[in-house]
């Protein structure tokens, strides 16, 4: 057999190698809807074991734990084990950005983007994670870079309430009612949108009466009863 026929033969098996993986991939996935998260768990570890560089197994092993009432933290060694063996798994890092908090998932957030400038995705995740830490004029700067790289983001009402919010913690009530706003012409029954709104009337020293009248639409449309109860002591 000469070199240039086994190069082919190669090729060839490396190909079929893929397709098979691409279809467990597909089984998985749909046991996974199906709620089967064990069960797709079992073909994605026979997967990794077959193909350790197979990044998107990983990703979505640590996905279908993270659903499994205390399985969070294996979710998340499933990542650690996958960036030791392959450091460039920007979307390991995305994923594990995702599935925890603070200045660490910050860290991973900002590398998932260095490995990707150009997907808003990473972006999107450090705006929250952002937010979460205190930092609204960072939040704010990756949610415009966000919204820069996939315009469509202008009609997401997760991303205008998370820029809204910081807006609001900033003083800048004016943006804020514009986001807002925009958020409830996308749906009229957004509880996260009315409850801005009301702090935002609050915060801006306006009607009190008006402040109230929207944190009552927040409650009625599904506020978390936690931060109703915490909130309406401001009314009292």
């Amino acid at each position: 057999m000469n070199k240039n026929t086994l190069i082919i033969l190669l090729f060839f098996a490396l190909l079929s190698c893929i397709r098979n993986m691409e279809k467990e991939m597909e089984i998985a996935e749909q046991l996974a809807q199906k709620g089967e998260y064990h069960d797709a768990i079992i073909i994605l570890d026979n997967i990794i074991k077959e193909n350790p560089q197979f990044i998107r197994a990983y990703t979505f092993k640590a996905s279908y734990l993270s659903v499994i009432p205390g399985r969070e933290s294996d979710a998340i060694k499933v990542l650690d084990d996958a960036i030791g063996i392959i450091p460039d798994c920007y979307s390991c890092y995305y994923t594990r950005g995702l599935l925890t908090s603070g200045p660490e998932a910050i860290s991973d957030a900002t590398i998932a983007i260095e490995g990707n400038k150009t997907d808003y995705g990473g972006y999107e995740l450090r705006a929250m994670l952002r937010r979460e830490e205190g930092d609204f004029t960072g939040a704010i700067e990756d949610v415009n870079k966000a919204i820069e790289l996939n315009p469509l983001l202008i009609k997401d009402s997760i991303i205008l309430t998370t820029r809204a919010g910081c807006y609001i913690e900033l003083g800048e009530f004016e943006k804020a009612n514009k986001d807002i706003e925009l958020v409830l012409e996308l749906d009229s029954t957004s509880n996260d949108a009315y409850f801005l709104m009301s702090m935002n009337l609050l915060k801006s020293g306006q009607s009190v009466k008006e402040a109230k009248h929207y944190f009552e639409l927040a409650k009625k449309y599904g506020l978390e009863q936690e931060v109703a109860i915490v909130v309406e002591k401001l009314f009292e």
